[in-house]
């Protein structure tokens, strides 16, 4: 469960072993038992530690290997090949295996992909079945066969926002309405822009939410229960009837894919995980706060996640036995809202990977106890997706009932060809290599790479700078590369504690880092004669220092600029923009971009995070936050300050920058879907690859788009940017020659596609061919602005978070913008109030030690303190912070 903008960590709970049905005297022959398990990537901190070591205690010649594995599954409804193909990968990975909903489906079980469990069940007198909660349980058991042993669940219900309700004068949702109910509302509750286009849909869900509320709306399965194995069965009369309304919702623009936690932009009606729905409600105000209810039927669907056998495995027993042991731990349950054993229940606590834990509500802990009692499982959900082919078919005018019988058939169809493939099928299981130590007499170095794409572009280029590397170097004989899927937000704690001897996250770690796992590099870095502090560009060196030492080594940094259509530009009369543009002829080119008023803005901020306001803000002449000092220093009112503030704002509140609210605890990042192609956005050079789509385009239409700097101002320049770093783990067994590794990696920024933290790199022939000259003149102009005492450098959406006081003085800062932009409201009265708030925070934590992160105590404690901090100036923000220290 992953929060924008909320720091959640992992709350670790020794337990007592239950006995296994495995027999010891298995594990005592002379060969060594490898038992492998693949899970997400997410899960890595957990079964790295106590997990691992607990199970292994009691067979030493047993060991198991952890796989990271996020495979991307696709639905059988959109193809069987595919799904099975994505399966047999998954399967040939591991003996153990992590599944939930979406890792695991019907048509696989019945290819012969997954071991049935049920003979390995049926006979292990010691499994108390009632300790699980009766749903959870049963939620991998259909066609007689038992397909995973669950560990624990997540509630997903309906969150709606109270005052959109009251605003369009309707009823409260509740868990007995009707598709008709739902049609009502969506219609009234959808907002649309003059023109009478949607741009705030009634509801969002995900195409698998879908699946749940069509099945809470029908009361009753899509499958024959007289036959085994079951078939598909999806009847005609009520479910005909609910697809055919959805259909015209769907095709009016009426409901949204989205299941983003709910915003003031957000659908005022979500389909969602309850905890990512409800949660959130501590940190807004209670007009934007979400209501939870069932879905109809008085149900909740339930994502359980378990661990299944692969069919490959050579060893049924001990995989068996280590499934179910997994299902007895609480810190692998505390992955999600409720464990499945009803033993384990009752802390009220969620967490993940990093030491911190977070309490449940009350309210939200009711509504995930109800739901629980009541689930729709994924065995209640077979052959629920295959609804989406009859729903747009229906949306291309066929007779729904046709449309219905058509997508049941495809169905049967799929099934009996798994069926016909389990006869020949024969799962491998390529088993992970085991670490050595040493090869060839030389050592062996472990190397990790956070990134957002798994496996790793550019992957012979990395074999062969490996291959070079250990082919001149003294004392490695070899280099583990592996890569760890970073997800949407990177964790720095995911690859350090002795995971890898030194790593590379695509994003500053240093101030969010446990520092006592990291090796200060000042030492290495004075004695290597090839490097150079003044060719750093920037002051990139400076925010890898802590304590007066240096813990990263920086290798590319990943700054904003904009990018610009040129054809839009030349039909306006306008001539192309240049890097050093002002501030002035920004203004002036957006308004002559946008002379129909009604059209939509030429400026549309990408996951930016506000930091495109800041820069805006500075080319005005202001900086209402100066990162050049520590702390802080806050200036919201002097009359420079909100002379520059009104400025930018007003170019949003005539709709010439399309603004996107930021004063909530969420924020414009992550997956973004723009409907219009923008004349002008802001890009992160070859940095992060956070997906954008425009509309139903197929391919990215602004490929054609030329890249230009932010505009100047006459007194200060903003930039935006992250660094992408390397690291050296305190345990490393050999830190000199891991020194000598990301050295040599620094020299070769094009492996990581970002901008040479060096500025002898940018030019470097090599690399220069490579980039090509535009993007090689747009780096050396960034290099130059910021190398400009002019030039002020504000945090990127994924720096920010590192800084929690500064965090919490934007969060302020951003309220007056929006209520200003927004509502129309006192931008001198909001700004008064957010420099008050700002600065009395600001003082009080003059008597707080700084943040401690040797541990998940002392990250506690300043987070409590925070909390106490923050909570005399803004109660909801401080209860915020409070929240997520436990107290």
């Amino acid at each position: 469960m992953l929060f924008r903008k909320q720091i959640l960590m992992v709350l670790i709970i020794p337990l007592v072993i239950s006995p296994l049905p495995f027999n010891p005297v298995q594990a005592q022959s002379s060969n060594k038992i490898l038992l492998s398990v693949a899970i997400p990537s997410a899960l890595t901190d957990t079964f790295n530690g106590k997990v691992i070591s607990d199970f292994e205690a009691p067979y030493p010649n047993v060991s198991v290997q952890v796989v990271s594995s996020s495979p991307t599954i696709p639905s059988a409804a959109q193809g069987l090949d595919a799904q099975l193909a994505a399966v047999s990968q998954y399967v040939s990975s591991a003996d153990v295996l992590f599944v939930d909903s979406s890792r695991i489906s019907v048509e696989a079980t019945r290819g012969g992909y997954y071991l049935d469990l049920a003979p390995l069940v049926g006979s292990d007198k010691t499994l108390n079945t009632d300790d699980f909660y009766p749903d959870v349980w049963s939620a991998f058991q259909w066609d007689k066969g038992f397909w995973a042993l669950p560990a624990a669940a997540n509630t997903i219900t309906m969150a709606y926002k109270a005052s959109a309700f009251d605003s369009a004068g309707i009823a409260y949702p509740s868990d007995q309405w009707t598709i008709s109910d739902f049609d009502t509302a969506i219609r009234k509750l959808a907002v649309k822009d003059p023109s009478g286009k949607i741009i705030t849909p009634g509801l969002g869900a995900s195409p698998s939410s879908l699946a749940l509320l069509f099945r809470g709306l029908a009361n009753n399965n899509f499958y024959d229960s007289t036959s085994v194995p079951n078939s598909p069965q999806f009847g005609n009369g009520a479910i005909s009837d609910i697809l055919n309304t959805w259909a015209k919702l769907d095709s009016k623009g009426l409901v949204s894919n989205s299941v983003a936690v709910m915003g003031p932009n957000q659908p005022p009606m979500i389909i969602n995980n309850t905890l990512q729905s409800l949660l959130p409600n501590i940190t807004v105000d209670a007009n934007q706060r979400n209501t939870g209810v069932l879905l109809p039927g008085g149900k909740a669907g339930l994502n359980v996640q378990g661990y299944a056998v692969s069919a490959g495995t050579e060893h049924p027993d001990l995989a068996y036995a280590f499934a179910r042991y997994l299902t007895n731990r609480a810190d692998v349950s505390a992955q999600a809202v409720s464990p499945a054993r009803k033993s384990l229940a009752g802390s009220g606590v969620i967490g993940n990977a990093a030491g911190l834990n977070v309490k449940v509500p009350a309210e939200v802990q009711s509504l995930v106890s109800q739901g629980i009692s009541n689930g729709i499982i994924l065995a209640d959900l077979r052959y629920a997706d295959y609804l989406a082919i009859a729903v747009k078919e229906i949306e291309a005018k066929t007779d729904p009932q046709i449309a219905l019988n058509d997508a049941e058939a495809q169905a049967v169809t799929n099934v009996k060809a798994a069926d016909t493939r389990r006869a020949t099928l024969k799962v491998v299981i390529t088993e992970p290599q085991p670490q050595v130590s040493s090869v060839n007499g030389k050592g062996v170095l472990n190397f990790g790479v956070s990134s957002f794409q798994n496996p790793l572009p550019q992957q012979d280029k990395w074999n062969a700078l490996i291959s070079d590397f250990v082919a001149n170097d003294p004392q490695v004989g070899e280099i583990n590369l592996s890569a760890v899927q970073a997800g949407q937000r990177v964790n720095p704690s995911t690859m350090m504690n002795g995971k890898f001897d030194c790593f590379y996250l695509p994003t500053n770690g240093v101030p969010g880092a446990p520092l006592d796992q990291l090796l200060p590099l000042n030492p290495l870095m004075a004695s290597d004669s090839t490097f150079d502090k003044n060719d750093i560009i920037g002051n990139s060196l400076a925010q890898l220092t802590q304590d007066n030492k240096v813990w990263a080594m920086p290798i590319v940094i990943t700054p904003t600029i904009l990018k610009y259509d040129p054809l839009r530009f030349s039909q306006a009369g306008l001539p192309a923009p240049e890097n050093n543009w002002t501030v002035n002829q920004f203004t002036d080119a957006l308004k002559a971009l946008h002379s129909d008023t009604k059209a939509p803005a030429p400026f549309i901020p990408i996951n930016s995070g506000g930091s495109y306001l800041f820069i805006l803000i500075a080319a005005y002449g202001a900086l209402p936050l100066d990162y050049r000092v520590n702390p802080v220093k806050i200036d919201y009112t002097s009359d420079a300050s909100e002379t520059a503030i009104k400025q930018v704002l007003d170019l949003a509140k005539n709709n010439y920058i399309q603004y996107t609210p930021l004063g909530g605890m969420n924020v414009d990042f992550g997956p973004a879907n723009v409907g219009t192609v923008p004349t002008i956005l802001n890009t992160t050079l070859n940095g992060f690859s956070v997906p954008v789509t425009f509309g139903n385009a197929t391919s990215d239409p602004t490929q054609s788009y030329k890249w230009v700097m932010y505009p100047k101002g006459n007194q200060f320049t903003g930039m935006s940017y992250d660094i992408g770093t390397v690291y050296i783990d305190a345990s490393a067994r050999n830190p000199d020659a891991c020194y000598r590794w990301i050295s040599r990696l620094a020299r070769h920024p094009e492996l990581f596609s970002g901008m040479p933290a060096r500025r002898s790199l940018i030019s470097d022939s090599t690399i220069a061919a490579i980039n090509g000259p535009d993007l090689t003149a747009a780096y050396q102009q960034i290099a130059t602005t910021l190398q400009d005492p002019n030039t002020v450098s504000f945090p990127s959406p994924f720096s920010a978070l590192t800084n929690l006081p500064a965090y919490t003085y934007q969060h302020w800062l951003f309220q007056a913008f929006d209520n200003y932009v927004l509502h129309d409201g006192d931008l001198n009265a909001g700004l008064k109030d957010a420099e008050s708030k700002s600065k009395g925070v600001q003082g009080c934590l003059q008597s707080v030690p700084p943040l401690d992160r040797t541990s998940p105590d002392t990250m506690r404690q300043y987070l409590r303190s925070l909390s106490l901090c923050v909570g005399k100036v803004d109660p909801v923000l401080g209860a915020a912070f409070g929240f997520m220290s436990g107290r």
